[in-house]
């Protein structure tokens, strides 16, 4: 997820720490970051308290996430 990796970059924040910081584990957040995973919506809302989104960033985050989810399984499977 390119919109994740480029947050997490403008945070200062690198894959560990953002994994801490969410209570997830790094390796989910590297699949996450590579499109290798589409996160669960509960785990979206732990990076989004992480990265410190308001509940309407939070929002936003959900919805473009899940355009580029379906980008992606659309271009990796049809």
């Amino acid at each position: 997820m390119i919109l994740l990796t480029k947050i997490r970059m403008e945070k200062g924040l690198s894959k560990a720490k953002l994994a801490r910081l969410a209570e997830i584990d790094q390796a989910s957040i590297s699949r996450i970051e590579a499109g290798r995973m589409i996160p669960y919506p509960k785990q979206l809302k732990r990076i989004a308290n992480a990265l410190h989104f308001k509940k309407e960033e939070s929002e936003i985050l959900l919805q473009k996430v899940e355009i580029e989810d379906l980008k992606v399984i659309c271009s990796k499977y049809l």
